[in-house]
């Protein structure tokens, strides 16, 4: 009679644990999907897009507005200067970030000379207070470029 009352305590046990994990799993699914409509809204994407294929993007999901704000505010805020835009600076490090700090492929892009990219490039650094050629900085304003697509 023991036995019979372990294996039935042993099964109710694992059933509970079951019952748990699917309703952990559901609510984590709820969650993601939930996510992953507010990304596609705010993208004003339409279609299907599937959570995992998100990346980065999933670290960003529930954190604070105004805290990314204020990143990018402390981040960008030199090259949104008058005289920064007036020589295009913001544009410049946006592009050469996008072409993953190709001095070649950026300067053809911004239909610029080379010595006319790296005078801007020096520019920004001094406006930014960061060094390009560092991961730490690079990390940051590439972050900031990708996080203002959301604002």
């Amino acid at each position: 009679m023991k036995h019979y009352i372990l294996c039935e305590k042993v099964t109710t046990d694992r059933q509970e644990q079951a019952l748990r994990l699917c309703v952990t799993f559901f609510i984590k699914t709820y969650e993601e999907a939930e996510n992953t409509l507010h990304y596609m809204q705010m993208r004003k994407q339409i279609g299907v897009l599937y959570y995992e294929k998100l990346g980065v993007n999933q670290l960003f999901m529930k954190q604070d507005p105004e805290a990314i704000t204020q990143f990018l505010t402390q981040t960008l805020a030199p090259l949104q200067t008058p005289r920064a835009q007036a020589s295009e600076l913001e544009d410049t490090l946006r592009s050469y970030i996008y072409h993953s700090r190709s001095i070649t492929k950026t300067a053809a892009a911004l239909h610029i000379h080379q010595n006319t990219l790296y005078h801007r490039l020096t520019k920004i650094e001094e406006l930014v207070q960061m060094n390009l050629n560092d991961w730490n900085d690079y990390l940051a304003l590439s972050l900031a470029f990708h996080l203002q697509q959301f604002e």
